[in-house]
């Protein structure tokens, strides 16, 4: 009975972590894509600006490096939640495991 139980465990968990992973990759394609778009109308935009008589080379130059700025921080922000999902998470799940493991072999111990 303990068996299934640690099994179902077992299964929850990694599904759970399979789920976090598809949404990390999801979330990085549409990042990917975001940024492609992003790029290929980094020239409309900035002609947006000049037909509407803000061309100005400062304001010009603040849009470019705000839409680089803009993809960054996505991309870090990205980052983090990989770090989060691949290192922090799974070394998480691993020691919620070796206590499992530990709790039943003791529960297995006093009935024994």
């Amino acid at each position: 009975m303990e068996k299934d139980q640690t099994e179902n465990s077992k299964f929850l968990v990694a599904k759970e972590r399979v789920t976090a992973v598809k949404k990390y990759y999801t979330g990085l394609v549409r990042l990917a894509i975001f940024t492609i778009l992003l790029l290929l109308c980094r020239k409309p935009i900035l002609q947006m600006f000049i037909d509407k008589g803000l061309g100005d080379s400062n304001i010009l130059y603040w849009v470019n490096w705000n839409v680089y700025f803009l993809i960054l921080v996505f991309v870090i922000i990205f980052l983090i939640k990989g770090v989060i999902l691949f290192v922090v998470r799974k070394k998480y799940l691993k020691e919620w495991e070796e206590r499992q493991i530990e709790k039943i072999m003791k529960e297995d111990n006093f009935q024994d």
